[in-house]
């Protein structure tokens, strides 16, 4: 049986056990979630076979040589049984089919799903509308009603709706698309991708027009090149919008004759037709090892009772929809993954950047899949090939009967990892050592297993050796003084990793994966436009199905918390020197403060925030509760502000100006009546009042040698870490085009 961490004990106790009507628990262990998930898929089995099979489940859960995904430890045995992760649904140009699709997807969220789907069948903004007389309002419009929903459906306590959005290419509302969460403040709760082509990409190398067209019209004729750099432009400032590669994903369609076309789900890992689900689990691949290598034996073991595992959740699966139902029954997807992989060659000694690696990857990932592919033929011999089969690839092309129409796909893992105690899909470590802090302000390093049992066996575990590594952003590049070059190669984290090699593993990897990979290749903050095009064309000529980069430091800080500031603001340091036109991004961690202003026309809530470390205000915005003047005007009035902020205004200036503008008729008019508002004459003096007196508080709180003082205590994040939005540890990475909390396993994707 494996241990299980204190934390992933807290993680399970929060999201994952059973609990009554009261909320009281009805499991207390990991050993209680095995028996419940196991008795209900081994459910599937035929009454002779049934308790052999339960019993093998329940033993592989238990010692974590597999884990199916979340909503199957969630759900199986319940009222729910919704087992799968996400799903792929349609949605067509007609106002009915649009409102359809939203209802489905809300379901979909009420259920712990997530959802993908292409809108490249919605005409673009300003198309005529015959049926109304109207003008169309365009793709991005209706993504905002989406993305609301997500919002107003939750999920209990357990995981929140995702949505990935995809359009094509050829699309003529492309360029608002791929700027459409270039404030990445709007449309938080989904990922968005760009779908691509072969041909477009030969478009772009030869720098050919391209045509934006919509039912055969075409719109609008670009350059290629144009085009490519706004949506490489896009990437490098925020991260997205991602690509999936069409004609990669079309490629490894098994079921072309039910539809050409596929899609993604939000992380990417699952791409198939309309109305499919996901179903997935994850096998370990470092407990495959025996004797320092992979037994073949074990690894054939844990990949079939995997597969059976997966193939009977299907078969007891009560899906959200029953279109859903009607196709999963007809196709049986399943998506059987690894985790692991990045310790797999920490244990195997084999550096994650290197020759030895392909080659061991290529070999490790092509025994997987032969090993699946036979025993997928196994089942249907044992209970019946997929109904769908026959006119598929399987029987045209490969000539085989096989009982489940997709294999393998490799997900994030996020908190099945973190109950595991791995790293997640094929990704590798993100920090060997980083230090986290408790409730009582102790701190506790956090070290990956396989580098604590090194260090250990040759005597370097001490504290001042695990700071150095911390401080070193958890990696040993360059501890010349401590570790030798071999093992500075072996033990390697995800930024130690250059983003060719990234694309490289991944793109040795999917050759044997017959649906798809989540990943995120994390670039440094100074990565260039010039450097995300090259891995984007890199992994798109490589076969990979899809990807997105992210570069450190690159979207601005969202609101993660309200609090007090625990620090004081030298106001001098925030009239710095900038060169003429520079607007300074904003850093991750802000803190925000939240004030309620009640003006002339309702109540306006104003957020500024500052960063605790340096010691400046950055950012603000407002938000009104639906009564309280223009919101538009306050959102422009935050904007120019932020942007004031950001460019090297002095605070002090910025507010004087603000406190300039004209006496407000709504203000007077309420006053005169004697109800009691904000000081100010208007809403932007009411701001400006605001700012003054966070300035006044904080400048007359401390001196300036004080403020410095206070300063030298805090220890910033050694790490490209961002704050969880439940531990409120800096412990958020990106990874696997996930959001993932190293310290309570918070996963979120989108």
């Amino acid at each position: 049986m494996a241990i299980v961490s204190e934390n992933a004990q807290k993680l399970l106790e929060k999201r994952y056990y059973l609990r009554d009507s009261d909320g009281n628990l009805l499991e207390h262990s990991w050993n209680d979630i095995c028996r419940r998930v196991s008795n209900n898929v081994s459910s599937a089995e035929d009454i002779k076979e049934r308790e052999y099979w339960q019993n093998k489940f329940y033993n592989k859960m238990l010692n974590m040589d597999f884990i199916p995904s979340s909503p199957c430890l969630f759900n199986a045995g319940t009222n729910s049984q919704q087992l799968s992760s996400c799903f792929i649904v349609d949605i067509e140009d007609n106002i009915e089919s649009i409102f359809s699709t939203v209802a489905e997807c809300a379901k979909i969220f009420q259920r712990c799903g997530g959802a993908g789907f292409s809108m490249h069948k919605i005409r673009p903004k300003g198309s005529p509308c015959n049926s109304s007389g109207s003008t169309a309002s365009g793709v991005v419009s209706f993504m905002r009603i989406f993305n609301a929903v997500v919002n107003e459906v939750k999920q209990g306590n357990k995981r929140n709706g995702a949505l990935k959005i995809d359009l094509n290419v050829s699309h003529p509302e492309i360029f608002e698309f791929i700027h459409c969460k270039d404030n990445t403040s709007e449309l938080t709760n989904m990922n968005i991708s760009v779908s691509i082509t072969n041909k477009f990409i030969d478009a772009v190398e030869n720098d050919l027009d391209w045509d934006l067209k919509f039912n055969g019209k075409v719109f609008k004729t670009v350059k290629a090149k144009d085009l490519w750099n706004e949506i490489i432009y896009s990437a490098w400032k925020t991260g997205e919008p991602g690509l999936s590669f069409q004609t990669n994903m079309n490629n490894g369609n098994m079921n072309p004759h039910i539809q050409k076309d596929v899609y993604g789900n939000p992380c990417h890992e699952f791409v198939n037709i309309p109305y499919t689900s996901c179903n997935l689990a994850s096998f370990n691949l470092p407990h495959c090892i025996v004797d320092n290598k992979i037994d073949k034996q074990l690894l054939t073991d844990n990949i079939e009772t995997t597969f059976r595992f997966l193939d009977n959740m299907v078969s007891v699966n009560k899906l959200p929809l029953p279109k859903i139902q009607k196709m999963t029954e007809l196709v049986r997807p399943i998506g059987m993954g690894t985790m692991g992989f990045g310790n797999l060659l920490y244990e195997l000694k084999i550096p994650y950047n290197s020759q030895k690696c392909l080659e061991f990857a290529n070999n490790l990932y092509s025994d997987i899949y032969h090993i699946a592919t036979n025993y997928n033929i196994k089942l249907a011999k044992d209970k019946g090939y997929y109904p769908a089969w026959e006119n598929s690839k399987w029987d045209k092309e490969k000539h085989i009967k096989v009982r489940c129409s997709s294999q393998l796909s490799i997900a994030p893992n996020g908190s099945i990892a973190f109950i595991a105690n791995t790293t997640g899909g094929i990704e590798p470590e993100f920090a060997l050592v980083y230090f986290r802090e408790d409730n009582e302000g102790i701190r506790y390093p956090v070290i990956n297993y396989v580098f604590k049992k090194y260090l250990k066996e040759n005597n370097l575990y001490n504290t001042d050796i695990l700071e150095k590594i911390s401080k070193n952003n958890g990696s040993i590049q360059g501890l010349d003084d401590i570790f030798d070059k071999n093992t500075q190669s072996i033990f390697v984290t995800a930024n130690d990793i250059s983003p060719e090699w990234h694309v490289k593993v991944l793109a040795t990897i999917q050759k044997y994966i017959d649906l798809s990979i989540s990943k995120t290749v994390n670039l440094p903050s100074s990565a260039t436009k010039e450097e995300i095009s090259n891995i984007y064309l890199m992994a798109g000529k490589l076969g990979v199905k899809g990807v997105t980069v992210y570069r450190d430091g690159s979207r601005e800080s969202q609101v993660l918390s309200t609090g007090g500031i625990s620090t004081k603001i030298d106001v001098e340091s925030i009239n710095e020197d900038f060169p003429r036109g520079y607007i300074e991004d904003v850093p991750e961690g802000l803190t925000y403060r939240k004030f309620k202003l009640t003006t002339g026309c309702g109540s306006l809530y104003f957020f500024l925030g500052i960063d605790e470390f340096d010691g400046k205000i950055y950012d603000c915005f407002c938000n009104t509760d639906g009564t309280s003047g223009c919101p538009v005007n306050s959102q422009a009035v935050s904007r120019l502000l932020s942007a004031g902020l950001r460019g090297g205004i002095p605070v002090e200036y910025l507010a004087k100006q603000l406190d300039k503008a004209g006496v407000c008729p709504s203000f007077q008019y309420k006053r005169g009546k004697g109800e009691k508002l904000s000081t100010g004459k208007s809403c932007s003096s009411a701001i400006a009042n605001v700012i003054k007196s966070v300035l006044k508080e904080f400048c007359e709180a401390e001196n300036k040698q004080e403020i410095k003082e206070i300063k030298s205590d805090i220890q910033k994040p050694n790490l490209a870490f961002s704050k969880c939005p439940e531990c409120h540890q800096n412990t958020l990475v990106k990874e696997s085009n996930c959001d993932s909390c190293k310290n309570c396993g918070f996963s979120h994707c989108g």
